[in-house]
């Protein structure tokens, strides 16, 4: 798959309590925004609660997004023991998607981490800390929509490199 002629969606989700907990202000409460990142821009979808069941996301927002992109989609996840379940595994298979085989906790690999650190930073950066969760939320959706497609497509492109590193170390800590 090369940078030049692939489409790459990447997906991931934290769900509180799960294989790999973070808690940076993104991360924080019982709700985030759902996320995607492409090479091509896309409008962001709707926000999620932590505790909506896997398949109702990847059905409605995440397989269309796939089936668009066509053949060459692959849909990598957190490897979280929730988006692992047999329910989520046939569903996603049944849909014909490509799935990529991802080591859990492994943000170093992970674009999509990459990018919510970006995401806090600039909520950090450009706002007061929030008086509620409805708070954060719509500071969260501002800076979302505020981040270039230029940093989401950089993201998008060093996955190869991310991997590549990452298989070198052998699992250990990359640059990135």
């Amino acid at each position: 798959m090369a940078p030049d002629s692939t489409i790459l969606l990447l997906w991931a989700k934290n769900i509180s309590g799960g294989a790999c907990p973070r808690t940076p202000l993104a991360n924080s409460g019982a709700w985030r925004p759902s996320h995607s990142l492409s090479i091509q821009s896309a409008p962001p979808p709707p926000p999620y609660k932590a505790t909506d069941p896997p398949l109702e996301i990847v059905a409605p927002l995440v397989l269309p997004a796939l089936h668009q992109i066509g053949v060459q989609a692959v849909f990598q996840d957190d490897n979280a023991t929730p988006h692992k379940a047999r329910l989520v595994n046939n569903f996603i298979q049944q849909a014909g998607v490509t799935r990529m085989n991802w080591p859990a906790c492994s943000p170093d690999f992970n674009p999509i981490e990459h990018l919510w650190d970006e995401l806090d930073r600039r909520v950090r950066n450009n706002h007061p800390p929030p008086r509620n969760l409805q708070q954060l939320l719509q500071f969260l959706q501002i800076e979302w929509q505020a981040i270039p497609q230029a940093f989401c497509r950089k993201l998008a492109n060093s996955l190869r490199n991310r991997t590549a590193e990452g298989i070198a170390k052998r699992g250990g800590h990359t640059h990135y």
